[in-house]
């Protein structure tokens, strides 16, 4: 009997401990007590600057209909039969049919005098926007036209403007849509929520050596780092981890309309020098590896893709210097 299938059942094994063993993140929802949220005028409130994600200036943002839109930045979209690729950037999301409801009922009796001004959405009464919402969600057929039906905001004859059913196979070439920032409950991976952070990357840190992380949302009131327990609302967090392990990194912001959002991250920390600096450890390599696991007190390893993604763990836990 070949034992290659055996192997190969205890390369799954493996695989799922090593996954299992990954610590998970909560996210800090408490509110701000430092900031009062400003007043709301005419419905809407615009940023007082404009957003830069990730080196691309989205221009101004404005919360209205209890979201936060990229209202500069509409997408070009490509009809679906089954879901609308999504352009928006890390953190937001295509709006859903009742966001674009929410939106019309906001902006008062004459929603499109609004959507349409140059200096708010620039909505152009001649194209179509999209939500993420399927007007038939279980048809899923190319060949049948319910399946390329979206609700979507649109703009009659009379001017005014009511979200209805859309086909984006007919209208194909006339439809858009805008973002709206996610809330906390639609982000289920962490560090994926709108927060820029600047200082941490895909790879682990190492120890010993310093770390500047710093929030990059331009448009925000307050923000607070959560190390552990140990609460820093400066803008800039500097820290040194000392021993190699995990811990985790919560972050919270308030945005420019007195909202919350929030992010948590498993931040690993890997040794300079030995084992654990081989950042091109790839799941192949799990055919060849080996480690001397006897000389580590508790013997376990993490796995993560695309970082130091195998190192040893000990059970001395991790200090970490902070800088204020």
């Amino acid at each position: 009997m070949s034992t290659f299938p055996n192997f190969l059942f205890l390369l799954c094994v493996l695989i799922s401990s090593l996954l299992a063993q990954n610590p998970t993140c909560t996210v800090d929802s408490t509110a701000f007590s430092s900031q009062i949220p400003p007043p709301l005028s005419n419905n809407y409130l615009l940023s007082p600057n404009n957003e830069s994600i990730l080196g691309t200036n989205y221009g101004k943002l404005i919360s209205v209909g209890s979201r936060i839109w990229l209202m500069q930045s509409p997408f070009i979209m490509t009809g679906s039969y089954t879901l609308l690729k999504d352009p928006c950037p890390q953190g937001w999301m295509l709006p859903t049919s009742q966001d674009l409801t929410n939106l019309v009922a906001a902006v008062g009796s004459n929603p499109a005098a609004v959507l349409t001004n140059s200096s708010l959405f620039n909505m152009k009464t001649t194209r179509y926007y999209l939500s993420s919402t399927k007007t038939y969600p279980t048809y899923n057929t190319s060949s049948v036209a319910q399946s390329w039906v979206f609700n979507g905001l649109q703009f009659l004859a009379t001017g005014k403007a009511q979200v209805g059913p859309i086909n984006s196979y007919y209208m194909a070439s006339t439809i858009s849509a805008f973002c709206v920032l996610k809330r906390n409950n639609e982000t289920t991976t962490p560090g994926t929520a709108g927060i820029s952070v600047k200082g941490i990357d895909s790879k682990d840190l190492i120890k010993g050596l310093k770390y500047v992380l710093s929030i990059n949302n331009t448009n925000i009131l307050d923000n607070t780092w959560n190390l552990d327990g140990g609460q820093n609302t400066s803008h800039d967090l500097n820290l040194i981890p000392m021993k190699e392990g995990s811990f985790n990194l919560n972050y919270k912001i308030m945005l420019f309309d007195g909202s919350l959002l929030g992010d948590c991250r498993v931040i690993w920390v890997r040794n300079y020098t030995g084992s654990e600096a081989n950042t091109n450890f790839t799941v192949a390599n799990l055919f060849s590896v080996s480690y001397p696991f006897f000389k580590y007190r508790n013997i376990g390893l993490f796995f993560n893709s695309g970082s130091a993604p195998m190192a040893p763990k000990d059970d001395g836990g991790l200090f970490i210097i902070l800088i204020l």
